[in-house]
């Protein structure tokens, strides 16, 4: 469960409803949690809810894709072939 104020998590969500209607529809809560604690804020959170608020609202589909993509990436190169046996071997 996410450690996000309450007040937050309900602009998350307000985000997340604008971008799903605009062209992401299957975008996630956790896409934008994990892009935001990760990648917008992976020195610290902010200490002021207001600032926290801003990044939020100026989130684009375009920088959830480019850390998804860079996630995807990581999680690929930390990972070993055998995870991937399902799929070699059909």
């Amino acid at each position: 469960m996410s450690k996000l104020p309450n007040q937050l998590k309900l602009v998350i969500y307000l985000k997340l409803e604008k971008l799903r209607r605009e062209n992401n529809p299957n975008l996630s809560f956790e896409d934008i949690e994990n892009t935001l604690v990760s990648f917008i804020w992976k020195e610290k959170l902010p200490l002021h809810l207001s600032v926290a608020v801003r990044d939020v609202m100026n989130l684009t589909n375009e920088k959830i894709v480019q850390f998804m993509a860079y996630q995807a990436l990581v999680d690929g190169y930390n990972s070993k072939l055998s995870d991937y046996e399902d799929v070699i071997s059909k």
